[in-house]
């Protein structure tokens, strides 16, 4: 069963009714400490809407200043960190230059030492400067050679050790002049080369045709021979006892009307080279 409400007493009733929370409760003496309570809240919610907080200028223009200051500062710290590694960057480069040429110098001089103890000794053991060596690598001329010439076949004949003993002796191939002097036993006069010198005979070079084929007249070689003449040109060319001097004026044989050279039998005319 559902218990049964007790009515208010008279002397309840007789006490009036307060607006406490949004409702109507009794004003009896024990609720007072509540309605204060109350009431002081109220107060000092209408206090808070008739006189708003205020923010003052000072405190924004401090708080915005210090967070300026403060990014300031993290960019000159992170300018400051971008110098200091950019420095030691530097640093490590100019180090490994500085290694780099001490190694460089140190081997220059290593090799200079060398090469006066090799040519000392040279000059010691065999009495020449180079151990015996005496090719075009070791003349100055090679490296820093003069300017070249030009011959005329006229010319180029004076060079043979016969007409002008005191001049170089001088043979052509292929229009390339050649110096041959420092072979004088083969070259010169009565050697078993000389009658290439004064002269263009790259004909009897790869016919082996010693007294008909002394021409410069290239015209109808064959493979074989034209091959044959690429070796003696390079033969020269690369020789460390010869030097090339110039070139050669030649005639145009076609615009003469020269006839092709007819070829000998080497064996004829001294074998072929």
């Amino acid at each position: 069963m559902m218990p049964t409400p007790v009515p208010p007493s008279p002397s309840e009733l007789a006490i009036p009714k307060v607006l406490f929370k949004g409702k109507l409760v009794s004003g009896k003496k024990s609720n007072s400490p509540f309605f204060v309570h109350q009431r002081h809240k109220q107060s000092r919610s209408i206090d808070n809407i008739t006189n708003p907080p205020t923010i003052t200028t000072t405190s924004v223009s401090s708080s915005s200043s210090s967070s300026s200051s403060s990014s300031s500062e993290k960019q000159k710290k992170m300018n400051s960190n971008k110098k200091k590694n950019i420095r030691q960057i530097d640093q490590h480069s100019h180090s490994i230059l500085a290694k780099s040429a001490a190694l460089l110098v140190s081997g220059i001089r290593y090799s200079i030492l060398i090469l006066l103890i090799s040519i000392l000794l040279s000059r010691m053991i065999t009495e020449h400067w180079l151990w015996g060596y005496d090719g075009k690598w070791a003349r100055l001329s090679h490296y820093f050679p003069g300017p070249q010439e030009t011959f005329t076949l006229e010319r180029l004949a004076l060079h043979d050790g016969v007409q002008d003993p005191s001049k170089p002796l001088l043979l052509a191939i292929d229009a390339r002049v050649f110096d041959v002097s420092a072979n004088p036993a083969m070259y010169g006069p009565g050697g078993s080369y000389h009658h290439f010198v004064g002269k263009d005979a790259s004909r009897a070079f790869v016919t082996g045709c010693f007294k008909s084929g002394l021409t410069f007249d290239l015209r109808g070689l064959n493979d074989r021979q034209k091959k044959s003449l690429d070796y003696w040109i390079n033969f020269f060319e690369n020789s460390p006892k010869y030097s090339k001097v110039g070139r050669l004026i030649l005639p145009d044989l076609n615009a003469s009307n020269t006839p092709l050279p007819v070829d000998c039998d080497p064996k004829l005319e001294g074998g072929a080279i």
